[in-house]
This record gives C-alpha cells, sequence and structure tokens, in this order.
C-alpha cells in the first residue's frame, strides 16, 4: 500500500503530514478512479488508432466501449460533474494529436536512416 492509503485505512497522516480525514480519502479515491479511466481510455484509442486487427482490435474496441460506458454512466456521475461526452472529446483529441506525433517520430526516422545509407553508399 502507498502513505496516502494507509493514512486513509488508518485516519492517520498522509505524506507531507495532512490529515486523513474521510472526505479527503473519497476525494483522492474519487479522482485515482477517474484518472486511471482517462489513462486506460487514452492508451486504448491510442492502440485503435495503429490500426491493429484481429482479436486484438475487437478487444480493444470492447475495453473502449466500456469505458465509454463508465463515462456515461449513473456512478461516473455521483464520482465527478466532469461532463463525460466532453472528457471523451478531449481525451480523443489528445490520444490523435499523441498518434500523430508518434507517427512522425517514426518517419523522421525513417527518413534519417534512409538519408544514413544514401551516403554511405555515395
Amino acid at each position: 500500500m502507498n502513505g496516502m492509503t494507509e493514512g486513509c485505512i488508518a485516519g492517520g497522516t498522509l505524506p507531507g503530514g495532512a490529515s486523513g480525514s474521510m472526505e479527503e480519502c473519497y476525494e483522492n479515491l474519487v479522482a485515482a478512479i477517474v484518472k486511471q479511466a482517462v489513462r486506460d481510455y487514452e492508451r486504448i484509442l491510442v492502440q485503435l488508432f495503429s490500426r491493429p486487427a484481429g482479436e486484438k482490435q475487437i478487444r480493444l474496441n470492447m475495453e473502449k466501449v466500456e469505458l465509454e460506458v463508465f463515462f456515461h454512466s449513473a456512478w461516473y456521475g455521483t464520482l465527478t460533474d466532469i461532463d463525460g461526452d466532453r472528457l471523451i472529446r478531449t481525451v480523443r483529441s489528445h490520444a490523435l494529436d499523441k498518434t500523430k506525433e508518434m507517427v512522425r517520430k517514426k518517419h523522421q526516422k525513417r527518413l534519417k536512416e534512409m538519408e544514413m545509407g544514401m551516403s554511405a553508399n555515395g
């Protein structure tokens, strides 16, 4: 367990000397749940943007839909007041930007390798 969880369970002190009140513990847990869902959703989208095939594509699409259902669920609505549709759009945009950057870097690396090959042959 990390120090934050231990402080919340024991009602003790959190790292940095903060008090581990139940409200703070609840807020930390809620934030961790939402942040992890966002990280998972972005990771899945980046993988889907790379056009996987077969079972991997099916699995990723299922996980994507599960997270989208979560972002629209009543439980999500009790955890946060962040609009689920807005969050989905924002994460999709960020994942697309991240994927474009990965592709750009990959192409730059290939061009550099080609240039090095041409100068070695020429």
